[in-house]
């Protein structure tokens, strides 16, 4: 993209088989695409799904369209409430020093650590705690891990499922050992009002949210998930099916159904595993709210309606329980998609950005220098409603790695029933436009010092060093459809910064990174060249490996080694 950009111009079309998609590099065109359209293409996402999660009303929030994405971003809403977010963040804090132990144990074995796996258990221990109020048990070693189940739902968990409810999902998800017959899912399909078809595929997935391994269950089908939009890593199914003419895409799909290969059929167990998963947390919180109502006080509102006060941690499903009692049309399988949706999008974008954060912040010792310095100079506990003002300089440091890596490299959308002129173009009905943030935010003639490191571009007195178009900064979106889920997402890596760097240092370990590919042009691919890495004995090769699968994400993830910090680094 940043050669196209460089060679075509700020507008330039790209062809996906017989689609083309408009990629726009110019943040004023960027702008008025994020505002003025609303849906994202259907072409976005697995194109070899099939069955009834394939139409609207069955969507999670990311897919949906039109008037449904408006009713679910009413329900989500509430969630990311500033108030409710600073309420999750005691559980973020206490998940993170989870983490900071097992590296500190990691770090006595003195093996390397891939941070950015590790830094994803975090965050998706944090969904589980602050999204369904369960403890996934991620962050546990082996070793760890109770060998009893009963103590898996943390303390501020909703009440679990009376016996029947709980044997009945051991029977759909195939909990007890057994895969239950065609006949069985289609008598269980009106006591659960999902299709006999999703019964069935749920039932093949081995997953109990209250056993002890289902964190790793979900981490690796959430990495299976985000590995299979890779154009070297999915099946060759899906690759033909987006290459494919309209006319044939039925027929790859039917195909891969009936012979899948082995990539398609790791992505089908993974996607069966989560929204097994995501049933039992619905039927567990439904079964809490039958018991002691829809949980805290803000619950009992009406839904759309702008609540002031915060929405506690672990009611996430309640807020959509409680929409669908108020009369509203949302299924089951409605409400599985919407989980998967939390479950995806807090695990992996999250870890991304954590991760590139240490990995900047790690290669630049003065950045670290002086972000030990806000560490000690904070009062405790810390403030979560004023990090801004209570660490400046490493909130600077988010903010900067999010310009040179943004997980969300792109945001698409699709041109409505109104073409819409864009500039000198007139962009026709049905088209896909993808608005170019990772090319924007790296773009010289934006940017002062564009590959550069620089967290003092987001101080003040350093105007110098700021764009020169307030919009080309967009690594959560603009408009109707920019991330919901903003504030829970900088307050995670934040604070994660914060109690990571607080305890433990981190050495780059570049023997072991995988080194940047090389374009036909010449210049490395997912590289930063020209980034200004720090100094050291262990830092001879300076260029980052990223590769863009359905987010940006470092290539083969970041080899660390783990020290813990001697306490004078703090101290003094």
């Amino acid at each position: 993209m940043v050669a196209c950009r460089q060679r075509y111009g700020p507008v330039f079309k790209v062809w996906f088989g017989h689609r083309p998609w408009i990629i726009v590099a110019d943040p004023e065109l960027g702008k008025r695409v994020n505002y003025k359209l609303i849906n994202r293409p259907r072409t976005l996402g697995d194109p070899l799904v099939q069955g009834p999660i394939t139409k609207d009303e069955n969507k999670g929030l990311f897919a949906s369209r039109d008037n449904h994405w408006r009713f679910l971003h009413r329900i989500w809403q509430p969630a990311f409430y500033a108030e409710s977010v600073h309420a999750c963040a005691p559980l973020m804090s206490s998940n993170t020093q989870k983490l900071v132990s097992r590296l500190e144990r990691l770090a006595d074995k003195g093996e390397p650590v891939n941070i950015w796996r590790e830094v994803g258990k975090l965050t998706m221990s944090i969904v589980g705690t602050s999204a369904y109020g369960v403890d996934f048990h991620t962050i546990e070693d082996d070793t760890d891990v109770p060998q009893s189940s009963s103590d898996s739902l943390s303390s501020q968990a909703p009440a679990t499922e009376a016996p029947a409810t709980e044997q009945k999902l051991q029977e759909v998800c195939g909990c007890n050992g057994k895969h239950e017959s065609t006949q069985h899912a289609d008598n269980l399909t009106q006591d659960l009002n999902l299709p006999a078809y999703t019964i069935t595929s749920l039932a093949q997935a081995k997953v109990k949210i209250s056993n002890n391994d289902v964190g790793s269950q979900l981490v690796a089908s959430a990495q299976t998930l985000f590995a299979a939009a890779g154009a070297q890593s999915g099946s060759i199914y899906q690759t033909l099916a987006l290459l494919a003419p309209p006319a044939l895409k039925g027929l790859v799909t039917s195909l891969a159904h009936k012979l899948p290969d082995k990539q398609f059929k790791k992505v089908m167990a993974a996607r069966s595993t989560m929204s097994a998963a995501s049933l039992q947390l619905v039927q567990r919180q439904r079964a809490a709210s039958n018991s002691k109502g829809a949980g805290d006080g803000n619950a009992s509102k009406a839904p759309g309606k702008k609540w002031s006060g915060a929405v506690a941690p672990g009611s996430f499903l309640g807020l959509l329980l409680h929409a669908r009692e108020a009369g509203s049309q949302l299924t089951d399988l409605s409400l599985i998609m919407q989980a998967n949706t939390f479950t995806l999008a807090g695990y992996e974008t999250t870890a991304n950005t954590l991760t590139f954060a240490l990995f900047c912040i790690s290669t630049h010792p003065e950045a670290e220098s002086k972000i030990l310095e806000e560490i000690r100079a904070a009062p405790r506990p810390f403030h979560t409603a004023d990090l801004e003002k209570q660490f400046p300089y490493t909130c600077a440091c988010v903010s900067e790695a999010l310009r040179l890596y943004p997980p969300g490299a792109n945001t698409s959308r699709e041109v409505g029933q109104e073409p819409l002129q864009l500039g000198d173009f007139m962009l026709p009905s049905g088209a896909t436009v993808m608005v170019g943030t990772y090319v924007m935010q790296r773009d010289p003639n934006l940017w002062p010092r564009a590959k550069e490191f620089v967290p003092e571009r987001w101080l003040p007195g350093n105007e110098h060093l700021a764009s020169k178009n307030p919009n080309a900064y967009l690594p959560f979106g603009s408009g109707g459809r920019m991330c919901i889920g903003y504030r829970f997402a900088l307050q995670e890596v934040r604070l994660g910064l914060i109690e990571l760097l607080e305890k433990l240092h981190f050495e780059v370990q570049w023997n072991l990174m995988v080194p940047p590919k090389t374009s036909a042009l010449g210049a490395a691919v997912g590289a930063d060249k020209n980034v200004d890495n720090g100094k050291g004995a262990n830092s001879e090769r300076r260029e980052l490996a990223t590769e863009l699968k359905f987010t940006l994400c470092p290539a083969g993830g970041i080899w660390v080694k783990v020290e813990p910090r001697v306490p004078a680094a703090i101290a003094e």
